[in-house]
């Protein structure tokens, strides 16, 4: 990967509260996308939505004509580890969406 491509990707991926989510360059994805957004703040600050993670979780949900699996965030997995098992099929949901394609 070069490291023009790693910036990119960290800029994306890196969100948090106190950073804007990406607009510009990221208006329309490829449809062969497959986006994870690992907890609340991130599925909220995408999506523009205030639904609990616990009941987006589980879904394949559109993003500007990618796709977007949400999931509990791992530190929500520390205090709770009762839910990993929930996390372990949203992963097997984006690998069954990657092969796919």
């Amino acid at each position: 990967m070069s490291p023009r491509s790693s910036k990119r990707h960290a800029t994306f991926c890196g969100w948090s509260p106190s950073t804007p989510v990406p607009t510009g360059k990221y208006k329309d994805l490829d449809c062969d996308t497959v986006i994870v957004a690992l907890g609340t703040h991130a599925a909220h600050a995408l999506l523009k939505i205030d639904t609990p993670i616990s009941r987006l979780r589980g879904q394949v949900l559109d993003f500007r004509g990618a796709k977007l699996v949400p999931t509990f965030h791992p530190a929500y997995l520390l205090r709770s580890p009762d839910r990993k098992r929930d996390v372990w099929e949203d992963m097997k949901r984006v690998r069954d969406l990657l092969r796919a394609e």
